[in-house]
């Protein structure tokens, strides 16, 4: 069947703003504004909600959907810290918000699921007796009734459009899995719907997952090396550059066994036959690792760049560790050395984010702050909810000791007291944080001594709060259950969102450490050896490689506040100019001096 190719247009060309299809937030404020029979101060709370609610958005009112169902993902996503509100005056925004939506929809007739649904659509929609199809393609039935486009007209095109206008006008998910989904709904109407249009819809591609031989096909021999290799990592052993190195963990040598597996894989995928592939010696071949790399970046693209940087390096490292020829082992390094060239920012967008943030911003005079004020709102509660109360002091001292000793998660949550965490100075006043380097990622040891206040807040921690954490402690500092430290992962979630709920920045515990830089950076530009000792990094160029480019936000202020320097002057000397030389006087035209 023929389906014609129609243009479809979200937007107003003249304003710019999305073609809604049905009554806006704008709509809603300006009937209520005419609305004679609302009380005059009611009808004033009313408008000043929406409107703080639509700047909190930071979309035109003419662009969001009048409905609380539509309203409400980007609403639960305000936070009063990062507005600068009270969470109560939030509270009465989104009250508000409600109950002028609710009392417009009552006058105007507005469906409470958006858009009715057209003559055309609706029996068709009727028809739908299963959930998740009827859930996934109301949406865009609402969407075409809006814009009088018939059931017939859809294609590949149209559903295009839709998620691109979902995007615009809400935070759901539009990625191309749902869109699959969406496409086979209407699919399977086609078949089950009485009346649906008979046309197929063209489903779009996922990207490629790796497939191959399983570990079961592999060779023997290759096997049994890995096998061998693996449980080295998981003991005692010599790294590449002959240094003794700790166990493993286990979750590292998981890791490293779906790495091998999967080059394994990817290189049977580029021709490579799996018959030949029967030592680690074969694998690690430049042939062999040229074509899965090839492959690598070619079904995955930029994507996959960073993953086969480091996975090139760590297959050099391996060469190293099984002694193999000096010509295998020089070309691997040449592939890493090529590959390394084209790594990208070391910095993802969240983290520069972040860093804008500390550097732009007082936002994180307030991060340093908080820990005093939640053990404020920790001793308040200690009576009726000890464990409540511990908890939040735990959350308290976690982000104290993040912002004065940026170490890293796993340091932080297996503090041990007398062992990491002692008494130093003549009377013992102060604590002093150690880790030995055979404790630390890279083998730095770490040293922090702590001042009065940290050290005042580690005290009250370990004799009000800390005993209330569960019973059987050892000596962690942050006690767990079964004698064992808390969770790493879960403390990192918690923080986050403590941080997001209180001061409205997201930032996980690994983050302080950028945001440490960041802050030595901020007053002490290019003072990497510094920012080097308090992060702990083995070499200056590794504290280099990550925050060079955060010289650019103090160079751009810098910048600015000089040009606005020169625009004063240049002004004061103008004023200065007019004010030397008086008032003008008139000349009037006379025609015995020529006319002056």
């Amino acid at each position: 069947m023929n389906r014609p190719n129609q243009s479809f247009e979200p937007k107003n060309p003249a304003t710019g703003v999305v073609v809604l299809g049905e009554p806006s937030l704008a709509d809603a404020m300006a009937a209520i504004a005419a609305d004679t029979n609302i009380p005059a101060m009611k009808q004033r709370h009313w408008l000043t909600s929406m409107r703080r609610i639509g700047d909190g958005i930071g979309r035109p009112p003419g662009s969001l959907p009048c409905r609380m169902s539509a309203l409400r993902h980007h609403v639960d996503r305000l936070n009063a810290a990062a507005l600068g509100w009270e969470l109560k005056t939030l509270s009465s925004h989104k009250s508000n918000l409600k109950a002028a939506i609710n009392h417009y929809m009552k006058i105007a007739h507005v469906p409470g699921r958006g858009a009715p649904l057209s003559p055309a659509w609706a029996p068709l929609m009727q028809g739908i007796f299963d959930v998740k199809p009827r859930r996934l393609l109301s949406g865009m039935a609402r969407y075409c009734s809006a814009r009088d486009l018939m059931p017939e007209s859809v294609n590949e095109a149209l559903v295009d459009q839709y998620f691109d206008f979902r995007a615009e006008t809400t935070f759901q998910d539009v990625g191309p899995a749902l869109k699959r989904e969406l496409m086979k709904a209407w699919n399977a109407c086609v078949e089950k719907v009485s009346g649906w249009p008979q046309h197929l819809l063209i489903l779009p591609n996922l990207p490629t997952r790796i497939s191959g031989p399983e570990w079961a096909e592999f060779p023997q021999a290759l096997r049994e090396e890995i096998d061998v290799y693996l449980g080295e990592l998981a003991k005692p052993h010599r790294s590449a550059n002959g240094r003794r190195r700790r166990p493993c963990r286990a979750t590292t040598v998981a890791t490293r066994r779906r790495e091998l597996v999967a080059f394994v894989r990817s290189a049977v995928g580029a021709g490579k036959p799996l018959q030949s592939l029967t030592s680690l010696e074969a694998v690690l071949q430049p042939d062999v690792v040229t074509a899965t790399f090839e492959q690598y970046l070619d079904r995955n693209g930029a994507s996959a760049k960073g993953y086969t940087i480091d996975l090139a390096w760590k297959l050099h490292a391996l060469a190293k560790t099984l002694n193999l020829s000096p010509e295998c082992i020089a070309h691997l390094d040449e592939i890493r050395g090529r590959l390394e060239e084209d790594r990208g920012p070391v910095l993802t967008e969240k983290n520069k984010l972040l860093i804008r943030h500390v550097m732009t911003s007082d936002v994180w005079s307030n991060v340093t702050g908080l820990p005093e004020t939640l053990m404020a709102k920790a001793r308040l509660t200690l009576k009726r909810a000890p464990q409540k109360a511990a908890t939040l002091a735990c959350l308290a001292l976690q982000i104290q000791l993040l912002t004065v000793a940026p170490i890293r998660i796993g340091n932080l949550m297996s503090i041990r007291l007398g062992h990491n965490l002692k008494r130093i100075g003549q009377n013992n006043n102060n604590y002093r944080l150690y880790f030995p380097n055979y404790d630390v990622k890279n083998r730095i040891d770490l040293d922090f001594p702590f001042g009065v206040r940290t050290s005042d807040m580690i005290d009250k921690f370990i004799t009000e709060f800390r005993p209330h954490l569960g019973k059987g402690q050892t000596d962690w500092l942050f006690s767990g259950e079964n004698g064992e430290h808390r969770s790493a992962s879960h403390a990192s979630v918690a923080i986050a969102a403590l941080l997001e709920r209180d001061v409205g920045l997201r930032v996980t515990a690994h983050q302080f450490r950028h945001a440490a830089a960041a802050t030595i950076l901020k007053s002490e530009p290019g003072n990497y050896e510094f920012a080097r000792r308090v992060l702990g990094h083995r070499n200056i160029a590794t504290t280099q490689r990550f925050y060079t480019s955060l010289e650019s936000f103090p160079a751009a202020k810098m910048f600015g506040e000089m040009m606005e320097e020169q625009t004063v002057r240049m002004f004061d000397r103008r004023a200065a100019a007019k004010k030397s030389s008086g008032p003008k006087k008139l000349l009037r035209f006379d025609k015995s001096n020529g006319g002056s």
